[in-house]
């Protein structure tokens, strides 16, 4: 357990609360009007400021301290609780490894943990068997979390159906996404498991029945080396486990091949307080290398000679984004001794610049290291870990200090520039200043590659890739240490060998090296393995004769796979800008995709699918030949699974394994293995048996609740009208609500969804749905008609009366609150102006579940009503640090922050672009770009952005009337880009013209609501002062104005425009959840845009949340 810091004394306290003095900030007037020829983003600030940032930078890019942080407010009780971090009886200071919720956050619970490892020398082999219980009564869609070793690549996905084991195939990314969605929308049961931030893998899984027992299965192998040489499976920060059961075989030498020895952990009704961790063998029975054939491993540790470095001036940038929450407090702890063992070492000369960074990035002290100490601690006590990570913005204002810069940071960035090219191209536009740049990765979740491409190749001397586990002694004798590179790598013999290049070398680090020979023949069976070092090493030149242990082919070959990968990835991400680069990293996607799917190492680019019937596959011409060769872990060790059964690959004999010799769980002592025999490969845990069963029984003829898709508890149908605008829910107000659910943080309590939207540059295959399936699956529906399975939306009949031009009668009461639990509590202290007690509950709930999306909308929502813009736009910023790969969170909290004006403005064009990118399959993404892009001025790319939306092809019955809308947006764009630039008007007018939209010339009035949950209903309703009610059955006001569709697939968009001047306000704006579906609570925005007819437009936000079905929120009035 992370030490945590005991409580501040008062004096600290005051202290902290003076830096409030340095800064005051507002939030910009709402609604915020589009100006013509708005001023461009200046860089830096005044002229001949030595300490001004580089011209890259956006004038919020660096915050003064108490804008950002709560040392800013006045109350000792507020700033204490902003400094209380968990305790070892929260338990929230340790990450869990693996999780199942619900898109809404609440748990599943991992009931059964079956673990079965194989230990080849320098490779490992993990299969987990995971069984996890739904409680609740409803079907939903399951998000699956693990966070995998480092530099570990996922190969197997299963999951247990009615019919049987059910496996995943690795397909290319963006067609698994697509397909995973259609499937959902047609009621047909997918899985999609795709990596993550990292070394973080996640999974959508559905349907998961009501109160079902959901069995998993996932394997990963893993290369073991350097940091990670002890085989670990993460277990600690799990709850307690009904049974929990760890076995695994450890290959040791014998002869010219390997003999295992077991060891094995158990418990029952017990949360695991440490992780499962093997011993190696002693040193002269310990594998070096490996050979299967052709294929060749070995550990190697080239002999260098490095010299001390003086360090006499060094910027020290510190992490503070949301994902650095588990074990903040014992973090800093550790900040402050490697500052102290770096001023031991270097004394009075070394000065230091420390500067914390999440999405901004904050000054906190300069001057020697001996002054660095307890206030500045504190001060990022105070800080608080959240918002998004801009690493980017960070190594820009670092390079502009100059020096030695040493980041402390997990190496996942979520906004800004975060792809390896541009962070390298941010590293080398440095100056001569910066002689090296080194990374310290912390936390659970990291990315170790980019930090070594960050830190390689990019400066005059290349730095290290530190773990900030080790002793802080340790990481400052190493950051004072020079550091080898060139070091060029051969073996005789081979074709292929990886790495080619030794960079960044410091005596004692190893590496693995493999190697692909011309041919078996090309090396002696019982010949050792040359490996050829030559440039600065010890004499020039050096041979490491490396001995090999004969193994089964099926690890290494994955292992030599997984290497090919890292090569091509390597060179895909250090390509420049030069003629020809697209179209070799494009060149080099496609090879990445067809290593991967050949050998069934998941990779960035692909994903692993699971679908219902071989006909599904083929409908979609998804390859599924890779099924037919499955690495598993049976009782004697790796076997193959393929279609006929199980081959048992052959191994050397096992030492016999004593049935008593159990590992007391306790004491930490290691015994003899006794495998469960239940769960090979042909049982619980196999593959099926025979070819084409992957999911047999008919469809139609399994229950699907009414919840999974547009269902209604109960199969209660509501009434046509809604609750009256004059009696709406409490909780509901147009500062929105919450939702529940956990990010990247993997927290003990209950853990998080995450839509597995990852970014990928592979272009975009067509979006025109595939045709209908050969034999549709319907499922039974208590709704009052169901729709087909070729047609996903939703029953609308409702026993409303016909359409008509209504009005809800006076005395209806909502059927149901919009909010519950702490949210609701937050919003009730707010709604009564209990500020300081609304914070302090914010805060406490954040603490002790620092991922939950709930949390930080309370947080963010007190911080806005507290004045405190840039500290919200911080906890909405949490949330894209939490779910970078989710396109749906990205838009959220881009909805969360479009509310703050400038605080939020340009992290919210930031993160729409990244959903865009992640998605361009969702309309409503293209279109909240545009809107983002338009407000900031940026005419041209808005323009773009509508276009780009405007010109996909979407699946029927997806974003009903969003086309209508993208098309009137262009007319408006249109408008506000002539006010503002009339030379520009013949370009203008071209472009409307193309795209068969219209210039806007008319006064304009309209509300546009999306939402960001998929396959549900989120109904608009509209109430003028006359009396006229327009909803979807009855669109239209008598006194002017129009609801374009209703959209009942998830997302919207749905509009309801008042052409000319609006004559009957104020209207009252309210929507309805009529239908939540299996994805959870609803979350969104309503954005009021009124034009006046000649370019100049102004908006307003107002976001929203809905967690209960039947819920009438109510959104506020609108004044022509």
């Amino acid at each position: 357990m992370t030490p945590t810091h005991p409580s501040l004394r008062t004096a600290a306290l005051a202290a902290l609360a003076t830096l409030a003095a340095a800064c005051t900030t507002s939030p910009g007037p709402d609604p915020s009007p589009v100006k013509p020829n708005p001023p461009k983003h200046t860089a830096g600030t005044e002229s001949g400021d030595p300490d001004a940032p580089p011209e890259r930078l956006s004038p919020l890019a660096v915050t003064e301290a108490s804008a950002s942080s709560f040392a800013g407010f006045d109350s000792s009780a507020l700033l204490a609780a902003a400094t209380r971090y968990p305790t070892a009886e929260l338990a929230t200071d340790v990450a869990p490894p693996m999780s199942l919720t619900a898109s809404d956050g609440t748990g599943l619970r991992l009931v059964a943990l079956d673990a079965r490892a194989v230990i080849e020398g320098p490779l490992a082999f993990t299969e987990l068997h995971l069984s996890f219980q739904n409680p609740r009564p409803n079907t939903i869609e399951g998000r699956f979390a693990i966070t995998l070793p480092e530099g570990a690549a996922i190969s197997r996905l299963a999951m247990r159906l009615p019919s049987g084991w059910q496996e995943a195939e690795v397909v290319e990314r963006q067609a698994a996404r697509r397909t995973y969605e259609d499937f959902l929308h047609r009621r047909q049961d997918p899985a999609l498991l795709e990596k993550e931030a990292g070394n973080e893998f996640r999974a959508r899984i559905f349907p998961i029945a009501g109160n079902e027992r959901k069995d998993i299965i996932i394997s990963y192998s893993q290369n073991l080396i350097g940091d990670q040489a002890v085989y670990r499976l993460p277990l600690r920060g799990l709850p307690a486990v009904d049974e929990l059961k760890v076995s695994a075989l450890v290959g040791g030498r014998k002869g010219e091949g390997l003999a295992f020895k077991p060891a094995t952990m158990s418990l029952q009704q017990q949360a695991p307080q440490r992780d499962f961790e093997v011993v190696p063998p002693p040193a002269a029975q310990r594998p070096r290398g490996l050979r299967y054939g052709a294929q060749l491993v070995a550990r190697v540790a080239p002999e260098v000679a490095t010299a001390e470095q003086r360090l006499d001036n060094v910027v020290l940038l510190f992490d503070t984004s949301a994902s650095r929450a588990p074990g903040f407090a014992g973090a800093v702890d550790d900040f402050g001794r490697l500052v102290a063992e770096l001023a031991d070492l270097h004394g009075d000369g070394l000065r230091v610049r420390v500067a914390a960074f999440d999405q901004s990035v904050t000054p906190l002290y300069e001057g020697p290291a001996t002054g660095f100490g307890g206030k500045q601690l504190d001060a990022l006590r105070a800080r608080r870990p959240l918002g998004a990570s801009d690493l980017h913005a960070a190594l820009s204002w670092a390079g502009a200090q100059g020096g030695r810069i040493v980041v402390l940071s997990d190496g996942i960035a979520t906004t800004g520039p975060s792809e390896a090219g541009e962070l390298r191209a941010t590293a080398r536009a440095m100056g001569d200043a910066v002689p090296r740049i080194d990374m310290i990765l912390a936390g659970g979740i990291r990315d170790r590659a980019m930090a070594e491409r960050l830190v390689r190749g990019t400066r005059a001397h290349d730095g290290v890739v530190l773990d900030a586990e080790s002793p802080a002694k340790t990481l400052a004798e190493r950051l004072s240490q020079t550091t080898v590179s060139g070091i060029e790598v051969a073996v005789p013999g081979a074709a292929w060998v990886w790495p080619h290049t030794l960079d960044g070398v410091q005596p004692g680090d190893e590496l693995l090296v493999f190697a692909q020979l011309d041919s078996a023949g090309a090396l002696a069976a019982s010949k050792p393995m040359q490996v050829q070092l030559s440039g600065p090493v010890a004499g020039g030149a050096q041979t490491v004769s490396v001995p090999l242990s004969s193994v089964p082919g099926p690890l290494l070959e994955r292992a030599v796979a997984q290497a090919r990968i890292e090569l091509l990835t390597a060179q895909r991400d250090t390509l420049d800008d030069a003629p020809g680069a697209a179209a070799e990293r494009v060149r080099l996607h496609n090879e990445i995709v067809a290593v991967s799917t050949e050998h069934r190492v998941l990779s960035d680019a692909t994903a692993l699918l699971v679908l219902e019937t071989e006909q599904d596959y083929a409908r979609y011409g998804i390859d599924r030949k890779a099924l037919s060769n499955i690495l598993s872990v049976g009782p004697r060790g790796l076997e193959m699974l393929q279609r006929g059964g199980p081959v048992v690959l052959a191994q050397p004999a096992t030492q016999k394994a004593k049935k008593d010799a159990r590992m007391d769980a306790n004491k930490g002592s290691r015994g003899g293995l006794e495998l469960a025999t239940e769960g090979n490969a042909q049982g619980e845990g196999g593959a099926p048996a025979d070819d084409g069963a992957l999911m047999q029984g008919d469809p139609a003829e399994r229950e699907f609740d009414s919840e999974a898709i547009g269902g209604t508890p109960g199969g209660a149908v509501p009434a046509a009208e809604p609750a009256p605008a004059a009696e709406m829910a409490a909780g509901g107000t147009g500062s929105g609500g919450g939702g529940d659910g956990y990010g990247r943080l993997a927290e003990a309590r209950d853990e998080a969804p995450r839509m597995a939207d990852d970014a990928d540059e592979a272009e975009e295959a067509s979006a025109v749905p595939p045709p209908p399936p050969s034999r549709p699956a319907p499922r039974r529906s208590r709704r009052a008609s169901s729709a087909s399975a070729a047609a996903p939306s939703m029953d609308r009949s409702r026993n409303e009366a016909p359409a008509q031009l209504a009005q809800a009668p006076a005395d209806k009461k909502p059927s149901a609150p919009a909010l519950t639990g702490k949210l609701a509590e937050v919003m009730a202290l707010l709604d009564r102006g209990e500020l300081d007690s609304a914070v302090t509950l914010a805060l406490r709930w954040q603490s002790e579940e620092p991922g939950d999306v709930l949390a930080l909308v309370a947080l963010g929502e007190t911080l806005e009503a507290a004045k405190r813009p840039a500290l919200a736009a911080r906890a909405y910023g949490s949330l894209i640090d939490l779910f970078p790969s989710r396109a749906d969170m990205r838009r959220f909290a881009g909805e969360r922050l479009d509310r703050l004006s400038s605080h939020g403005a340009d992290l919210a064009a930031d993160t729409y672009e990244k959903a865009v990118a992640q998605r361009p399959d969702h309309l409503t993404g293209h279109r909240l770009l545009a809107m983002a892009l338009l407000r900031q001025g940026n005419y041209a790319a808005a323009f773009d952005a509508a276009l780009a939306g405007l010109a996909r092809e979407y699946p029927e019955n997806r974003f009903r009337g969003g086309k209508r809308i993208l098309r009137e947006d262009l007319g408006l764009i249109a408008a506000a880009w002539l006010a503002a630039e009339p030379g520009e008007s013949k370009t203008v007018e071209g472009r409307l013209r193309s795209a068969g939209a219209e210039l806007a010339t008319q006064p304009s009035t309209r509300f546009v609501l999306t939402w960001e949950t998929d396959a549900n209903d989120v109904d608009f309703h509209i109430h003028d002062a006359k009396g006229g009610h327009a909803y979807y059955s009855s669109p239209e006001l008598p006194s002017g104005g129009a609801l374009y569709a209703d959209v009942t697939t998830g997302y919207g968009p749905e509009c309801f425009t008042i052409p000319g001047k609006a004559q009957a306000g104020p209207y009252r704006l309210q929507l309805h959840y009529y239908s939540r579906g299996p994805m959870g609570y609803g979350m969104g925005k309503l954005e009021i845009l009124k034009h006046d007819g000649k370019g100049g437009l102004s908006f307003e936000q107002r976001p929203f949340v809905v967690m209960l079905d039947g819920a009438y929120v109510d959104i506020g009035e609108v004044h022509p």
